[in-house]
C-alpha cells in the first residue's frame, strides 16, 4: 500500500518538531542572543529532508537618513549620518514535491551608520525572527538538557482519577452533613476541580477534608440525642395541655403554658449554635485569607515599580547620535537623542547615553517597542534605562 503524501502544513509541523529549542550562544554588549546562522543551521537539514523551500520577497522599502554635526576635542566639526532602513517583506513557502505555496507577510528594519549595510541588517533580522516565530522555537541561555528538564518540571502532575473520586466523595459527605454546597469547600481549598489537584497538593487537601468531615460527624451525634430528649417533653405537653389552649380565652392563659413554651424554645437555640458555629468559622477563615492576600498583592504592586521609572511604548520617529564628555571619565562618549511617538500622538524626548544603550535599538522593532525611562534633572528629556526586548515585533 502506497504511503500517503504529506501536505505543506504537515511538513511544516515536522520541521517544527525537529527544533524545539535553541541556546543563546552569541553575546552582545549587555545580552546574549541566538545568531542568524545558528537558526538556519538548525533548520536547514530538516527543510531539505521534507522538501520545503523559503523565498523572501521585498515588497517595499524606505530609508530615512539622519545627520548630526558634532565637534571633537580639537574643535573640528564632524557630521555623522544614521540610516534607518524599513522593509516590507513576504516570505513564500513552497513544497517542492506538490507545488503547494504559503505566503506570509513580514516587516523588518535595520539601523546603520555607514549606509551600505541597512538593507542587509534588515533582511538578516527578518529571516532570523521569521523562522524563530514560524516554528515557535524557544530561546534561552540554558543548555538544551537544562531547558528540557525545566519544561518537564513545568508540566502539572495531576492526581489519578481514583484519588480525585475519593476527594469528591469526602466533600459530598461533608456537604450533606453541613447542609452546604460542596463547591464551598473547593473554594476554601482554592481549587476549581479535584481533577486538577496536583500530586504535591493531594496530601494537604485530603487531610483538610478528612479533618472537617470528622468534626462534622462528631457534632452531628449529640445533635441527634438532643432532638430525642426534646421530643419527649413536647409529646407529653401536647397530650396534657395543648387541648386546653384551644378553649381557653386569651385573657385567661395560665402561667404554666408560658413555662411549657420556653422549654422547647431554649433547646433549638443550643442546636442552632452548634450547627452554625463551624460554618461561621469557615467564613471567618475565608475572609481573613482574602484580606491577607489582598494586602499582600497591594504591597507587591507598590514595591514592584519605583515611582520615578516610567514605561512607554511607541514608534521611533527621530534618532540622532551626538558626542558628549562623560561626566565621570571626561572621555568623549556618544549618546543617542531620539523622539518616541506614543499611542496618544505625543512625542517623548529620550537620551540613550553610551554606545551600549544605542546598540540595544538594533534588536527591537522600532515601529512599536517599549522602554523604561527616568526623568533628567533640569531637562525636558528622559534618560533611557532599559529597552524591553519582549515588546519587539518578531
Amino acid at each position: 500500500m502506497a504511503a500517503t503524501k504529506k501536505n505543506i502544513f504537515q511538513k511544516l509541523i515536522e520541521v517544527r518538531k525537529s527544533v524545539p529549542y535553541l541556546q543563546k550562544s552569541s553575546s552582545g554588549h549587555q545580552y546574549a542572543y541566538v545568531g542568524s546562522s545558528t537558526v538556519l543551521g538548525a533548520l536547514r537539514e530538516k527543510l531539505d529532508e521534507v522538501g520545503l523551500m523559503l523565498f523572501p520577497k521585498v515588497l517595499g522599502s524606505k530609508v530615512t537618513p539622519t545627520s548630526v554635526e558634532n565637534t571633537d576635542q580639537k574643535g573640528n566639526k564632524r557630521i555623522s549620518t544614521t540610516y534607518f532602513t524599513e522593509l516590507t517583506l513576504e516570505f513564500l513557502w513552497v513544497d517542492a514535491e506538490t507545488g503547494e505555496q504559503i505566503a506570509v507577510p513580514f516587516y523588518a528594519q535595520g539601523i546603520d551608520i555607514g549606509g551600505e549595510k541597512g538593507v542587509g541588517k534588515a533582511l538578516t533580522y527578518a529571516e532570523k525572527y521569521f523562522l524563530l516565530k514560524q516554528f515557535n522555537i524557544a530561546t534561552d541561555s540554558d543548555d538544551p538538557d537544562s531547558f528540557q528538564q525545566k519544561s518537564d518540571q513545568s508540566k502539572p502532575n495531576y492526581i489519578t482519577t481514583a484519588q480525585a473520586t475519593e476527594l469528591t466523595a469526602i466533600a459530598d459527605e461533608l456537604a450533606a452533613l453541613r447542609g452546604t454546597p460542596a463547591d464551598n469547600y473547593k473554594s476554601a481549598l482554592k481549587v476549581k476541580s479535584f481533577e486538577k489537584v496536583t500530586v504535591n497538593q493531594f496530601g494537604e487537601i485530603r487531610s483538610a477534608l478528612v479533618g472537617w468531615l470528622n468534626k462534622a460527624k462528631a457534632e452531628a451525634l449529640p445533635k441527634k440525642e438532643e432532638v430525642k430528649q426534646v421530643d419527649k417533653p413536647k409529646t407529653e405537653a401536647t397530650a396534657k395541655k395543648e387541648e386546653p389552649k384551644k378553649e381557653t380565652p386569651k385573657a385567661e392563659k395560665p402561667v404554666e403554658t408560658k413555662k411549657e413554651e420556653v422549654k422547647p424554645v431554649e433547646q433549638p437555640k443550643v442546636e442552632a449554635t452548634k450547627v452554625e458555629t463551624p460554618a461561621k468559622k469557615e467564613e471567618v477563615k475565608q475572609e481573613e485569607a482574602t484580606k491577607v492576600i489582598t494586602e499582600t498583592k497591594n504591597e507587591e504592586v507598590k514595591t514592584e515599580t519605583p515611582s520615578d521609572v516610567t514605561v512607554i511604548e511607541g514608534e521611533l520617529v527621530k534618532f540622532d547620535i551626538k558626542m558628549r564628555k562623560h561626566p565621570k571619565t571626561g572621555e568623549e562618549t556618544p549618546f543617542g537623542q531620539m523622539g518616541v511617538k506614543t499611542a496618544d500622538g505625543k512625542v517623548v524626548g529620550v537620551i540613550a547615553f553610551g554606545q551600549e544603550k544605542i546598540n540595544l535599538l538594533d534588536e527591537v522593532d522600532q515601529s512599536n517597542f517599549r522602554m523604561s525611562i527616568t526623568p533628567m534633572e533640569n531637562s525636558p528629556y528622559f534618560l533611557l534605562e532599559e529597552v524591553l526586548l519582549e515588546g519587539a515585533t518578531a
